[in-house]
């Protein structure tokens, strides 16, 4: 027998309770449920802060270089219209940039009739009085517009074919760049960005002038089929919905980060693995980061993440409940009820400090720390508690990166905890 271990140790009395189905109802009990009151109510009072004048102050700073109107109506609105250039001066005489620039919002020219004809053009077609120019922008800049121009209906010029796709972002040239940074680019013109989901749970990043996109962001834009033919080549790949799964390269993942995760390595008689999940766990990140350089490999539909995401961990806590619940009461009367209040104890702490740590050791800002406690705790159900509570999904910024990381830790490290208990 190894020195400093024995049967009888109060080693075997830890680990016997940590084993017990009190201690995991209680641990279980106030993670679903504790975890959303804890970082939604207290979390505010523990960082002394207004989380709904917090979360105005980042959106300012977040939306600085937008236009008066904002960066939500200027990206998120795609109107077409058409307009006669009848005054000179006003538009007739400039240049299609110079016309473009003209109005505080982004406004783009897409076809111009000149005489019968619709002609090609580009930046430095000066416009002439009589063209008729199709327009696209957001509502408050073609109003501006249409107080220099007449609009007339003309289908054929306005007949452009529009689309809206989910680009996955694959360049290193946006990776890290601002939504601001990236709508001053040339290939950038005429395309409109509505959404931003990010992570493997397609959480909503907020759009902002100062919101930054990241490889691997899925990002749905809207404009003509050129525009958006010009920025998909440039940054990424065009993620079209699709109804199958690669499921050869899903199940080449799975056995393979399985056999990985069965080796176990000896050291000092204590036996060193993955386990079968942590590898497969593991083979899923290298897919999921190859994913974002070849965003064809790997392709499974959304509707199957969701199912897998969702209906996958909801049948694994339902099992987990099950299965404790008949040795529940026999738990109690062998161990004892304090048990129970000992697993909200071991849940609470860390959930009571995590805010704290936040602010006085990685500085977070107050605005993204309590979304960075939720997904390091991997609880979206608390995150949204905190969005209800400060009427802004700002929070979603710090929520992403701690939620990926906790959960790898989580699989990796509870085998780590009962090979120090055991």
């Amino acid at each position: 027998m190894r020195p400093g271990i024995s049967s009888a140790s109060g080693q075997d009395v830890a680990l016997k309770k940590l084993k017990s189905p009190s201690f995991r109802a209680g641990r279980t009990s106030i993670g679903t449920v504790g975890t959303g009151w804890i970082i939604a109510f207290l979390g505010p009072k523990l960082l002394r802060i207004n989380l709904q004048e917090e979360c105005k102050r980042y959106e300012k700073e977040m939306s600085v270089g937008a236009s008066e109107d904002g960066m939500h109506s200027a990206w998120h609105k795609y109107i077409i219209r058409a307009y006669e250039l009848a005054t000179p001066g006003l538009i007739a005489g400039k240049t299609v940039s110079e016309a473009e620039a003209s109005v505080d919002g982004r406004l783009f020219l897409e076809n111009l009739r000149r005489g019968e004809k619709i002609i090609p053009f580009d930046g430095d077609t000066v416009l002439q009085v009589g063209d008729i120019v199709a327009v696209s922008g957001n509502h408050e800049a073609l109003v501006e517009w249409s107080n220099r121009a007449k609009e007339v209906a003309d289908p054929e010029l306005l007949n452009i074919p529009v689309e809206s796709v989910d680009v996955f972002i694959t360049n290193k040239k946006a990776n890290g760049k601002k939504l601001i940074e990236l709508a001053q680019q040339p290939m950038s013109r005429g395309v409109y960005v509505t959404r931003v989901r990010r992570g493997s749970m397609g959480v909503d990043i907020p759009l902002y002038a100062q919101t930054k996109i990241h490889r691997g962001d899925i990002v749905t834009i809207n404009g003509t089929k050129k525009h958006i033919d010009d920025i998909i080549g440039e940054y990424g790949f065009a993620d079209r919905p699709t109804s199958v799964t690669d499921m050869v390269l899903v199940g080449a993942g799975i056995v393979l980060g399985g056999l990985i995760g069965a080796i176990s390595v000896p050291v000092d008689g204590i036996p060193i693995t993955l386990s079968v999940s942590g590898g497969a766990l593991i083979a899923g990140i290298l897919i999921g980061w190859l994913r974002s350089f070849i965003p064809k490999l790997g392709t499974v539909p959304s509707a199957t993440l969701w199912f897998m995401n969702s209906v996958g961990l909801n049948i694994f806590i339902a099992v987990v409940g099950i299965t404790a619940g008949p040795t529940f009461v026999a738990g109690l009367q062998q161990v004892g009820f304090e048990i129970f209040f000992w697993g909200l104890f071991a849940t609470a702490v860390p959930m009571v400090l995590g805010p704290l740590i936040g602010k006085y050791i990685f500085r977070f800002d107050p605005a993204i720390n309590l979304g960075c406690c939720g997904g390091a705790r991997t609880s979206t159900a608390s995150v949204a508690m905190v969005s209800e509570q400060a009427k802004s999904n700002v929070r979603m910024l710090g929520y992403t990166v701690p939620y990926a990381v906790s959960n790898t830790f989580l699989t990796l490290w509870g085998m780590v905890i009962v090979i120090l208990l055991s």
